[in-house]
């Protein structure tokens, strides 16, 4: 997380003296160009979550892929596409897992403080609906079983901050990092609710279509 922070601190510093040097004298040499409406990003990721509300409700790792479709030119743009999520939680003494996985659909809205998508800091939010496709409990002496009682459709709030180094003339490099919550509890029975809640850090690929 520290060094997510640094590398955030670093494109914010970049962008703002690009724009106070852009804004020197009375002539420019940069040449105008439209930027891309269309953006295809592969991503790949760490999801740090837990089961907010369970006896088994310690952080655990798992693994956030996919890709995603980014629409727009602006300081405004839109992102939704496909990620496969693996959240989970585990016990105090680690000796039992809770292994939660979906395919989740993304829609977002991203402000973009350089006013391009193509370069600099951004704030992203939305919702992120999932469909469960697997629910298993693991023990450290080897034992397994599916949880029961879990609902099939999750809907996490998300909210990021993260930001885009220029790579090339069609891509740029992303890293972002998010803290997602579900707003619907995940337990199908039982008085009391559980929801999904953690961090998900993640890197990407941003490429012009």
């Amino acid at each position: 997380m520290k060094a997510f922070l640094v590398f955030m601190l670093a494109i914010t510093t970049t962008q703002v003296f690009a724009q106070n040097g852009e804004s020197r004298g009375s002539f420019s040499t940069r040449s105008e160009s439209r930027t891309t409406e269309l953006r295809l990003i592969p991503t790949i990721g760490l999801a740090e979550m837990e089961l907010q509300g369970s006896t088994v409700n310690n952080l655990d790792s798992g693994v956030s892929v996919g890709g995603l479709l980014e629409l727009g030119g602006g300081s405004t743009t839109f992102q939704t596409g496909l990620l496969y999520n693996q959240f989970g939680s585990k016990s105090d003494n680690g000796s039992l897992k809770f292994n939660l996985d979906y395919l989740s659909i993304p829609v977002l809205a991203k402000i973009n403080f350089s006013g391009s998508p193509e370069g600099g800091a951004y704030l992203k939010a939305g919702v992120m609906p999932g469909f469960l496709t697997s629910h298993t409990a693991k023990a450290s002496n080897g034992l397994s079983g599916t949880i029961d009682n879990v609902n099939s459709f999750d809907l996490p709030a998300v909210v990021g901050l993260g930001g885009s180094i220029p790579t090339s003339s069609i891509g740029t490099f992303n890293i972002e990092g998010a803290f997602a919550r579900s707003l619907l509890k995940i337990n199908s029975e039982g008085s009391g609710s559980v929801y999904n809640q953690g961090f998900i850090l993640s890197v990407g690929y941003s490429i012009s279509i």
